[in-house]
């Protein structure tokens, strides 16, 4: 557990969150396999600890384990050899599927990789679900870089649409005196991110 960000809680919540919905959005069920090896992997990436996550949400209930696999070379097996850990997988139904209600904005969070590309926009805790190409201009926005090579109107769509995103995101937590995110072009041509959410940003 040295060197992972395990005490931002908040963080690692929404990241584990993130990926528990990505998974049911993907098997299209109330549950979702997980193997281990998954989970070593979605940990090494994210800096997190899920097995400690998972412990926790079994034990408030957000999570049921409705099965467990052990896999071999011909398939799936109910049996296990020394060693093998990685073949294990977790047939997992998620319960925790309630909304989260905000009175306002209290926290932006920017989170940028090693390479300083932005991989994620944490508000209250909960990630604003942004694609890749609009995370990009986002963060060209934030480091105030020229985007003259986008296309102007290319651009202009980008901004409405982030801006869309956000108001959404908004009003499914329950805020409906909605703030835009990112402002019109100003005097130099910029875009700038709202005036009214600066105190509430942090990078990370």
């Amino acid at each position: 557990m040295i060197g992972k960000d395990l005490v931002n809680f908040e963080l690692q919540e929404a990241k584990i969150k993130n990926f528990f919905e990505q998974k049911l959005e993907e098997s299209g069920n109330e549950d979702f396999w997980l193997t281990f090896d998954e989970i070593k992997s979605f940990d090494k990436i994210n800096r997190v600890s899920m097995f400690e996550n998972l412990q926790n949400k079994l034990f408030t209930g957000c999570l049921t384990l409705e099965e467990i696999k052990y896999l071999n070379e011909d398939n799936e097996k109910q049996c296990c050899v020394l060693n093998s850990i990685g073949k294990f997988k977790l047939n997992i139904r998620y319960q925790n599927k309630s909304v989260t209600k905000f009175e306002k904005i209290d926290s932006i969070k920017f989170e940028f990789d090693n390479y300083e590309q932005l991989k994620n926009v944490i508000i209250n805790g909960e990630i604003l679900k942004l694609p890749a190409g609009k995370l990009k201009v986002l963060r060209d926005i934030l480091k105030t870089k020229d985007l003259d090579d986008i296309g102007a109107n290319s651009l202009s769509s980008q901004v409405s649409k982030i801006n869309s995103a956000f108001k959404e995101f908004q009003k499914q937590h329950g805020i409906f005196d909605t703030k835009h995110l990112i402002n019109p072009k100003n005097d130099d041509g910029m875009y700038t991110i709202n005036n009214d959410l600066r105190t509430q940003i942090k990078k990370i």
